[in-house]
């Protein structure tokens, strides 16, 4: 497969990971709505200002989304990885972990004190 064939690809799986539209990815890389869609579907390529924007909004390398290097940290969570699903289900484990921690120390200021 050619550098130019895995773009599309590694744009798409790249913004599904972290859990972004098409919509909200352009507007966290100043690039017009339609542009991911042509992206995504490998009818038009971004200019270098345009790879720019689409790394830091992805955070990843303009090498790691043109496919030059292999994804590296989060971005190589396999493909069914919601970031933010994963942490409002972090956030609720968290709160069940401090209610279980809360009610022993409730019932230890509830008992009398020994004299």
């Amino acid at each position: 497969m050619t550098r130019s064939r895995e773009f599309p690809g590694i744009l798409r799986r790249l913004r599904v990971r972290r859990g972004l539209t098409q919509e909200q990815l352009a507007k966290l890389a100043g690039v017009p709505k339609g542009a991911i869609s042509l992206w995504e579907l490998g009818k038009a390529k971004p200019d270098s200002d345009q790879l720019v924007g689409l790394s830091r909004a992805l955070r990843v390398s303009a090498d790691e989304l043109l496919g030059l290097t292999p994804l590296t940290g989060d971005a190589a969570l396999g493909a069914n990885v919601n970031l933010p699903k994963v942490c409002d289900q972090l956030r609720a484990i968290l709160a069940t972990l401090e209610q279980a921690l809360a009610e022993p120390r409730d019932a230890a200021k509830r008992r009398p004190r020994k004299s």
